[in-house]
């Protein structure tokens, strides 16, 4: 990732140890597995291929 700090967000305060634990007012949880569309989409297909 190219952002000033490695943060999208102008304001963030800077990470220096990236190692330890720190805490970051503007993360948010996806509300969705990234990979969930695709891997149901791959697996449905599959399913209809071998479907006898």
């Amino acid at each position: 990732m190219r952002a000033y700090n490695e943060c999208r967000e102008p304001v963030a305060d800077r990470v220096v140890d990236k190692e330890r634990g720190n805490f970051c007012d503007y993360f948010t949880l996806s509300a969705r597995r990234a990979e969930s569309a695709k891997t149901d989409d791959a697996r449905a297909e599959l399913e209809a291929l071998f479907k006898k």
